[in-house]
């Protein structure tokens, strides 16, 4: 008697080869539309609903109607069509569509394609660091890291909790082979499952004990370690161990994939785009948004991605790399006491000077800049980065002591300012001018003002209106009552705290 686990992988195996089959089905009945939809177009017998039926875009299926029977069903209906118009012969396209249909159903007949994935086994190789990665025309052995020590100092694939172990095939038509035994029941794959010399998961699809015997060992070859060899296109260090003798190590780096995989994945899951969207959008959602600026992207590939490996593919044949260089060093923070603006301060314009210079570049280098929502959106995300910058430039200033602005020629010019920077400022008339917000109203005017100086240092034939001004003002004004609306927020939470 069949035991349960055995039944459970039977029908996945069976859904899978099913789906196969469908997804060759499919791609066939497609490209008879296009083709036929490309006679049609020049064909001046057939009847607008005709052309209306053939267009794939006019026609969607409904979401309670399978994928398969939708496009069978279509199929059938073309069929009818061709009595009608004198396109293509039917009885030919018929005959063409049952041969494809047969020729499919034999090609995914479960012994037939488990005895085929048996005999290409060798071609998929299980690992985490495949050598395609460095250079796609490296045949050398891909290693599969199963060692679990790690280092809190340093992140290697035995840093993952559950690491997604990559496909190397030698070319991508054994791809299948690597899905197939990347097919997964509570956590455990395929291939793990048949590396156990007692299973008997394909005997419901075996002729007879021996063939069983043959699929076992050979699937279970694919999770089993090979000899390693390197390849003369991969990098390799040659590292001495003992200078007289001229012995070395020979060092070989190797990406790995399971690594790359999981910052991938980490970048750009579906929960983090729609963050992002929503940040982007200034739209509130519950979770924070991370992100990772400065990123470096790295084509390892320039087509057909999954030829190096499955997980390439789904990267799109592309690493990233994360900023690592070291923060700049900057000296001890003065508060522009002695400025008539917060914004001539030279720690800001020093922080905030290439978002400006990229903001000024899109600016004066567009035409009808109000007309093109693309240019707007790409000023919009400058403006976001140099309000970044001035929102972590007060965030620095604010942590000063106490009541630096007091008697200082800022307080003298542009008290607003004061409100801004010295939050913590006990006096009490201070206080009561700077909870009534007010103030915020001028330092954005001034920080739209801000702007427009730069654009006119900038583009010495351009001469910024009042409308810019109000333009970098509104957007500026909108988030630095966000910000503060959190500082309130801090502020209340510490006083209860202490209570």
């Amino acid at each position: 008697m069949k035991n349960e686990s055995d039944q459970e992988w039977e029908q996945l195996i069976v859904d899978f080869l099913q789906s196969k089959a469908d997804t060759d089905l499919i791609k066939f009945i497609k490209e008879t539309f296009k083709d036929i939809q490309k006679l049609a177009s020049k064909s001046k017998e057939v009847s607008e609903e005709f052309e209306t039926f053939l267009d794939a875009r006019k026609n969607k299926r409904h979401e309670n109607v399978a994928e398969t029977d939708f496009q069978t069903s279509r199929m059938t209906e073309l069929l009818e069509h061709l009595d009608e118009f004198n396109l293509v012969d039917k009885a030919n396209l018929a005959s063409e569509y049952q041969a494809m249909v047969e020729k499919i159903t034999d090609k995914y007949h479960t012994n037939t394609w488990i005895e085929d994935a048996s005999d290409n086994a060798s071609s998929v190789t299980f690992a985490t660091h495949v050598a395609k990665l460095t250079h796609s025309k490296i045949d050398s052995s891909s290693l599969n890291d199963a060692i679990n020590t790690t280092r809190d100092d340093t992140l290697t694939t035995s840093s993952l909790a559950n690491p997604i172990v990559d496909g190397a095939v030698a070319g991508n038509q054994y791809a299948p082979i690597y899905q197939f035994l990347s097919l997964e029941i509570d956590g455990v794959t395929l291939a793990q499952a048949l590396a156990e010399s007692s299973n008997t998961i394909l005997q419901a699809f075996a002729k007879n004990d021996a063939q069983l015997s043959d699929w076992n060992k050979r699937f279970k070859e694919v999770t089993q370690a090979s000899t390693l060899s390197t390849h003369f296109l991969a990098k390799q260090v040659y590292f001495p161990i003992n200078n007289e003798q001229d012995q070395y190590h020979l060092l070989c780096h190797m990406v790995s994939s399971s690594l790359a995989q999981h910052i991938f994945e980490a970048l750009f899951n579906n929960e983090n785009k729609q963050i992002r969207n929503q940040y982007f959008d200034k739209k509130y959602h519950p979770k924070t948004f991370y992100d990772f600026p400065a990123k470096a992207t790295l084509a390892v590939t320039a087509s057909n991605h999954s030829n190096a490996s499955q997980l390439n593919g789904r990267r799109g044949g592309k690493l990233y790399l994360f900023n690592t260089q070291p923060p700049i060093w900057q000296s001890q923070i003065n508060p522009p006491a002695n400025e008539t603006s917060l914004f001539n301060h030279y720690l800001l314009n020093q922080m905030s000077r290439d978002n400006i210079n990229g903001f000024c570049a899109m600016f004066l280098g567009a035409i009808e800049v109000y007309r093109k929502p693309n240019i707007m959106y790409g000023l919009e995300k400058w403006l976001q980065a140099i309000t970044d910058d001035v929102i972590a430039y007060a965030s620095t200033v604010q942590q000063l002591p106490a009541g630096w602005s007091i008697n200082s020629e800022l307080e003298a010019n542009r008290i607003e300012h004061c409100y801004f920077l010295d939050i913590n400022r006990q006096d009490d008339t201070f206080i009561t001018a700077q909870r009534s917000n007010e103030w915020q109203a001028i330092v954005a005017r001034d920080f739209g003002q801000w702007i427009n100086n730069k654009l006119s240092d900038k583009g010495k034939n351009f001469t910024p209106q009042p409308e810019h001004r109000k333009l970098w003002q509104k957007f500026f004004s909108e988030h630095l009552r966000d910000y503060m609306n959190i500082v309130s927020i801090d502020d209340l939470t510490k006083e209860s705290e202490t209570l």
